[in-house]
């Protein structure tokens, strides 16, 4: 299908692509989607919707929707809506206003990613939504955030120029993302919720924010593990007129260690304009150690210019001076040319090589090299053997596990509130990560003067922190290579390489490659491999109680898909089922709502979540379906 200087105007939908098996060479080049107020019938929901397509591509278009305020809850529809879709958007001419998704990409059993470069968003509730997508590629984009026409109530939506949800392995890069200062209080730049299944490594680097309330916005589990993970922001440059530059709403966090992958500074920018006392970083998440560079007067040193956060959540943010990062490492996913790729290959494996090395020293430290042994014996000892066993424990500190630690505490009749106190200010490390201190605060016994002494307690580091620093920047360079790698496989509009994306995932290892790799199997009909790969997760990982649920979660839904080669084929009590999986949390009721969404007229809201002023902004749930 290939369209030319092409006009759709006024059509319940322009364009539709439904799953086969070959590659797609079409192309759209210089078209123009809209409707006003000629179109009639059916409420619009999209000017182009893709399942499954391949290689598809629309160059210099332009997609709008010239109607008014729209449909309560349906909104204005989307540019371009797609589920398990690869395909290509780029031009400078490119231009999606006054929809409110400029493209709503996502996927229910793939791993297809999307490349939207050099194109121009504005007057939209969302520029990008990415719910559930991976590998995908934002780059060079204007993004003006704001003057979006809605007829819900104020303060309901937040606008936002890209939101990312349950994904990983994307590039967000070199964009110029703007506020309108009109609607400043409810826009923000790039959100980020639950990436990596809180195993991997991803960064939100080099793209400038200015008249924003929040530029960068971390929503849930993005805090990765001991071992490396979660979201690290580089190199953004906060321009002068954001109420906050970052904000991370109470809950895991983002990675304790905000740096370079190269080990430098983390080379952001600040606004410092004090409009707000944490307005440069405002931090409600676990501990993180911000590492700035600072010139230290030296007229032969690069200049320091807006690089410390002055005004930020001082009780949960360690600022660090480290060396100048020059900003010059930034590689975008699915353009790195063929030449290039071996080179971004070695680099993974010298950094796998790297990272193996470290982790098998520090596993032989935690727990004494031997977790489930010593989360048994927490399990089964009594009272009288609880300080003996305490003894032990501190013998080993820093190095107690927070699995053990959590085992602990949720035994207070064995564990009196002195033991656990003890124990705990041992282990700051353990102690500040990954969201540990909430779940003191709503699960343990301790009172609220205890508490406060453990949280004081978790500042302090020990020598567990810099090794655990070593573990991470060498996990960041591992999971940074290995992106680009599988962009590279899973974005190349000529051909598609499942093999070649199938071994690069085996490579990486985590979590959440685990589950793209049962995706594709599903999608590709290896029901009974992927069911393979899948049930093997559990035996692989030692899950957090979070993790377990988010599993059983996509284990129901893979058993509801097991077999279905047709998502338009479900049944009315298979349709209940996937509801049902919708309401929960997690990357498979994502996926579950995508597929809703998509096929079955579901309209889930996606995240508003906005800083302060909470009582202002009774937001719509994220699990609500119109």
């Amino acid at each position: 299908m290939l369209a030319f200087d092409s006009y759709f105007r006024n059509n319940a939908r322009s364009v539709e692509y439904r799953r086969y098996g070959g590659q797609n060479y079409g192309r759209f080049v210089n078209c123009a989607f809209t409707i006003d107020g000629g179109h009639y019938g059916h409420p619009f929901r999209e000017h182009v919707k893709l399942n499954g397509v391949r290689g598809l591509q629309f160059i210099g278009c332009t997609f709008s929707n010239d109607t008014g305020t729209g449909n309560v809850f349906l909104g204005k529809g989307a540019g371009i809506h797609s589920l398990d879709a690869n395909f290509t958007v780029g031009g400078s001419s490119t231009v999606f206003q006054m929809l409110r998704f400029g493209v709503q990409a996502g996927a229910a059993k793939g791993a297809e990613g999307f490349m939207i470069r050099d194109a121009t968003f504005r007057e939209l509730e969302k520029g990008v939504l990415a719910e559930a997508a991976n590998h995908f590629t934002v780059t060079r984009c204007t993004l003006d955030v704001g003057g979006h026409v809605s007829n819900l109530p104020p303060f309901l939506v937040s606008q936002e120029g890209v939101q990312i949800n349950y994904s990983t392995g994307f590039t967000v890069m070199g964009n110029r993302l703007r506020g309108l200062a009109a609607s400043q209080d409810e826009t923000v730049g790039v959100k980020v919720i639950d990436t990596g299944a809180g195993t991997d490594a991803n960064t939100i680097y080099g793209n400038n924010f200015d008249v924003f309330y929040v530029g960068n916005a971390a929503v849930g589990d993005n805090v990765g593990t001991s071992l490396g993970g979660g979201i690290v922001y580089e190199c953004n440059f906060n321009l002068g007129s954001n109420v906050f530059d970052f904000w991370v709403q109470e809950g895991e966090g983002i990675t304790e260690d905000q740096r370079s992958a190269l080990g430098g500074a983390a080379g952001n920018t600040f606004s410092q304009n004090g409009g707000q006392p944490e307005g440069d970083f405002s931090n409600q998440g676990s501990f993180i150690n911000y590492f700035y560079y600072d010139d230290e007067g030296d007229p032969n040193n690069p200049p320091d210019v807006g690089q410390e956060p002055l005004f930020y959540t001082e009780s949960t943010i360690s600022k660090l001076p480290e060396d100048f990062n020059d900003c010059s490492n930034g590689e975008t996913g699915g353009e790195i040319p063929d030449e290039g790729i071996s080179l971004i290959k070695n680099r993974f494996f010298e950094a796998k090589g790297q990272y193996q090395l470290y982790k098998a020293d520090y596993e032989e430290l935690i727990d004494d090299g031997d977790t489930p042994g010593l989360l048994a014996e927490v399990n089964q000892v009594g009272a009288g053997q609880a300080a003996g066993l305490i003894n032990d424990l501190l013998e080993i500190s820093p190095y107690v596990s927070q699995h053990v630690l959590k085992a602990v505490v949720d035994k207070p009749a064995v564990f009196n509130n002195g033991m656990q106190v003890d124990l705990l200010e041992a282990n700051p490390e353990a102690v500040r990560k990954a969201g540990f201190l909430l779940y003191l605060e709503e699960n343990s016994s301790l009172d609220e003067e205890e508490l406060s002494q453990v949280q004081q307690a978790s500042l302090l580091n020990t020598v567990r922190d810099a090794i655990e620093e070593d573990l991470s920047t060498a996990y960041a360079g591992m999971h940074r290579a290995v992106n680009l790698v599988l962009a590279y496989y899973l974005l190349d509009s000529v051909a598609y390489n499942r093999d070649s994306a199938l071994l690069w995932l085996d490579h990486k290892g985590s979590l959440h490659s685990h589950y793209l790799k049962t995706d594709i199997l599903l999608q590709s009909g290896q029901d009974e491999t992927a069911e393979d790969v899948l049930t093997s997760i559990p035996e692989a990982f030692l899950l957090k109680a979070k993790q377990q649920a988010e599993y059983d979660n996509k284990l129901a839904l893979f058993q509801l898909l097991f077999g279905k080669a047709d998502i338009f084929k479900l049944d009315s009590l298979e349709i209940i089922a996937l509801s049902d999986i919708a309401q929960l949390e997690g990357l498979a009721a994502q996926q579950a709502r995508n597929l809703l969404n998509y096929a079955y007229g579901g309209v889930w809201e996606p995240n508003h979540s906005l800083p302060a002023a909470a009582e202002a902004r009774p937001a719509v749930s994220a699990s609500t379906w119109h």
